[in-house]
This record gives structure tokens, sequence and C-alpha cells, in this order.
């Protein structure tokens, strides 16, 4: 059986008959959360815009449980995500942590273009589109990949507000 034990203005699960009091260290509650609660809260936290938040959970896991490791896809959706929140200078390690782990899924290649064009990296940028479009085979999103490479090597911004909140549902 689990307790809910509320502590430092989380929820944090410890077994019954073991619950932690309110005033103990914060590192010492979160020990008791195991790998898959924090990286299943920092995912939440991403998709919510609470990159910092999330940004801590994933390095709380990886501290805590060092010896499992977040994967490739996870490491990703705080590339992606991290981007589009407007946060893209601070998910950059995470898009080359994803890369490192998988580096021929071009999804991933993607994310990381699109931190990198948002935070300045144009050439960079372009480099992983044009592996996502000759990667891409028919998916339709080789099409945008294309125009934002054109667009880029142009010196225009093709991130557009309108384009950004558009990519939240891809």
């Amino acid at each position: 059986m689990w307790a809910i034990v509320v502590a430092t203005a989380s929820l944090t699960f410890a077994p019954v008959g073991k619950t932690t009091p309110p005033d103990r260290d914060p590192l010492a509650v979160a020990r008791y959360r195991t790998f898959n609660e924090l990286l299943q809260e920092g995912e939440k936290r991403v998709l919510e815009g609470d990159i910092e938040g999330a940004i801590a959970l994933y390095t709380e896991a990886q501290t805590l449980n060092s010896f499992l490791t977040i994967g490739a896809n996870s490491w990703n959706k705080l590339c992606w995500y991290g981007s589009l929140w407007g946060y893209a200078d601070r998910v950059l390690e995470a898009c080359e942590t994803a890369v490192s782990l998988a580096p021929d899924n071009i999804n991933i290649i993607d994310s990381r273009g699109l931190a990198r064009a948002l935070s300045g990296d144009i050439s960079g940028a372009i480099a992983d589109f044009t592996t996502f479009v000759e990667g891409a085979g028919d998916d339709v999103r080789k099409f945008q990949r294309q125009d934002w490479i054109d667009a880029l090597e142009k010196g225009t911004n093709p991130f557009t507000p309108e384009v950004l909140r558009l990519l939240f549902v891809e």
C-alpha cells in the first residue's frame, strides 16, 4: 500500500507506515519517488510549459537514479516542447542528449533543428532540417521543413507565433 505524503508543496509517494514528516529535507523526501514518477512529472510539466520545473525533475531523476537512463524520446519531448515554450537555449543540452541516444532518428534531429533555429544557430538548424528532409520519405512535414530551410538561408525567420502554435499539435 502507498500513502500520499504532502511535503514542500508537492505530492510525494511513500510506503504506508514510512511516511516522511513535512519538515524533512526536500532531498530526503524526493528519494521516495521513483525514477518513473520523476520522469512522468517532468514530462507533464514540459507539456504545461513549466520548463524550469521539468528540467529540475529530469535532473533529479538522473541524480537520484544514476543507474537508469532517461530515454531519447523523453529528452526529445523536453527539447521540442521546451523550444516551443520559448526555452530553446535552456533545452539545447536535452536536444543533444536525445540525438546522441538516437542519432538516426530524424524526428529527434528535427527537434534539435527547431531548438537550434530558435536559439540562433542557423547553420546547425539548416543542417538538421536538411537531414530530416533527406530522410523523411513521404512525410508531409518534409515540405514545411524545406520551406524553413529556404527562409533561414535567406535570413528570414519562418517561426512566427502562429507557426509555433501549430507546432504544438505536430
